[in-house]
């Protein structure tokens, strides 16, 4: 288990760099795409 507590960074750096990356591109889809509905007067 001690090594465990070692290796963890190896495993939560990544997961949280996936995790930010993914919620950056969800909002700025979600921005490109408020952005479009207004032009075209849509929803």
């Amino acid at each position: 288990i001690g090594g465990l507590s070692q290796g963890a960074p190896a495993i939560v750096i990544p997961a949280l760099a996936i995790g930010t990356l993914t919620i950056g591109v969800n909002l700025f889809i979600d921005r490109l795409a408020s952005r479009r509905g207004r032009r075209s007067g849509g929803h």
